[in-house]
């Protein structure tokens, strides 16, 4: 199904329902699988899971499936930072998303395809009214030049939208492969505006890593013991441990 969405738009809506969602959301840590867990008492909609090993961060439950990977030691650390940065700031967070449970992490947006060529014909409209104020009223000839060109310059947008339309219609290419081919049979330009954005799965993740930061905070205030009495360097030796004794993310498979 055809979706003209932007990705502005998309935050905005993510944004909103989060704030509704994650309402009185708690924060709960298990010692022995050093699991965190966030839910609410009544729902375990959206609810999700995280554990820290050094450099990685594992996200699942019904928000879906998430793999951050850096390259700081101290993953809970990294994670609680990211999560005390403005919300309006995602690229840097979501840029370390290194797996997204049946998903993609970013996706084309066929709203803002169309709305990058309404900026360029806008462009194009602004400089004839432009141009066109300085020429003399009875300079016709003058005119109808500048005319002439500023009509010839939009045929070109308004035939790179056609062509998308015949494309989109047609439902053998996916939409950004119908951009790029419309792009360039209209323009001769073999590179497109990027009209690419967070998908509604990664951001829902960027604000669960801010809901994260805000219940550990609260929670650390009220139990500072949560990680027992052992120091940082001991708890990343076990992280460390544990993590080349699962197989599945043992520093061999990773590099294969």
């Amino acid at each position: 199904m055809t979706r003209l969405e932007r990705a502005a738009d998309v935050a905005v809506t993510v944004a909103r329902l989060a704030v509704e969602s994650f309402a009185g959301f708690a924060l709960s840590y298990d010692p022995a699988s050093r699991v965190w867990s966030c839910r609410s008492p009544e729902s375990g909609m959206h609810s999700f899971r995280l554990f820290f090993a050094p450099g990685v961060t594992f996200m699942w439950g019904d928000l879906g499936e998430f793999v951050w990977r850096h390259a700081d030691a101290d993953a809970l650390g990294w994670f609680l930072a990211q999560g005390r940065k403005e919300e309006r700031f995602p690229d840097y967070c979501l840029s370390k998303l290194r797996a997204v449970g049946g998903d993609k992490a970013r996706e084309f947006f066929l709203g803002d395809a169309y709305a990058a060529l309404d900026e360029r014909i806008a462009e194009i409209n602004a400089t004839w009214t432009k141009e066109a104020a300085d020429v003399d009223a009875d300079d016709t000839e003058t005119r109808a030049a500048l005319a002439e060109q500023t009509a010839e310059q939009k045929k070109v947008y308004e035939t790179v939208r056609t062509r998308l339309g015949e494309l989109i219609g047609e439902q053998i290419n996916e939409e950004q492969t119908c951009w790029y081919l419309a792009w360039c049979d209209g323009t001769g330009d073999s590179e497109p505006p990027r009209c690419t954005g967070w998908s509604s799965s990664a951001l829902w993740a960027w604000h669960a890593v801010h809901v994260f930061a805000r219940l550990h905070d609260e929670y650390t205030k009220r139990a500072p013991c949560v990680l027992g009495t052992e120091d940082r360097a001991a708890h990343l030796r076990r992280a460390m441990r544990s993590l080349r004794e699962a197989p599945s993310f043992a520093p061999e498979a990773q590099a294969s």
